[in-house]
């Protein structure tokens, strides 16, 4: 996630080399690395662009909400934005003061639905500072099978028969028995 930190830093005026108490930077609430689907937002156009990331597939094979928003950019290519109106919480990090301000926004003050619904309105109304990935570097796994395998969310997805995990081009999942192996020469779900 070295890369996702440079584009964490452009987007509080963090420089590259400064010295921060975190390598993401100084000032973030929420960083959003997985999620099922996010936009960027109307009043920010700002992106950073991370190019040639080989780990994200071709844009033909990926499977985004607005896959008009990642044609502007070069294949393989994976862009860091401010929060436009994110969908599941698979992997966030909330900084100490981010933390305090979710806390408080989503108890004491006012909960407006399930969490990730409620942090997503958080972030969109511009509580906190928020920093996305598209697409993203966690996602959810689907198993080979029924859906209710994995989950009950989506009782009409049909059976799979074989696992996948969607815009992720090397799956932890599909390959661990060749990482606890020490193997190298994964299975690519998304070859060019």
């Amino acid at each position: 996630l070295a890369d996702f930190a440079l584009g964490s830093r452009f987007f509080l005026g963090n420089a590259s080399d400064a010295a921060t108490s975190s390598p993401y930077g100084d000032g973030w609430d929420v960083l959003w690395v997985g999620l099922c689907h996010d936009d960027r937002p109307k009043d920010d156009g700002r992106v950073y662009v991370i190019n040639n990331d080989l780990s994200v597939p071709t844009f033909g094979k990926l499977h985004i909400n607005n896959p008009e928003m990642m044609k502007e950019f070069p294949e393989h290519s994976r862009i860091i934005h401010i929060t436009g109106g994110p969908i599941c919480t698979y992997a966030y990090a909330l900084s100490l003061a981010g933390a305090r301000k979710v806390l408080y926004a989503l108890s004491v003050k006012e909960l407006r639905g399930i969490f990730d619904n409620a942090l997503a309105w958080w972030c969109m109304d511009k509580s906190g500072l928020c920093v996305s990935a598209n697409p993203t570097y966690f996602q959810a796994h689907r198993f080979a099978g029924g859906a209710g395998k994995g989950s009950d969310i989506n009782p009409g997805v049909p059976e799979l028969k074989e696992g996948k995990t969607v815009n992720i081009r090397w799956s932890t999942k599909l390959n661990i028995d060749k990482l606890l192996a020490g193997e190298t020469d994964y299975h690519d779900q998304f070859p060019d």
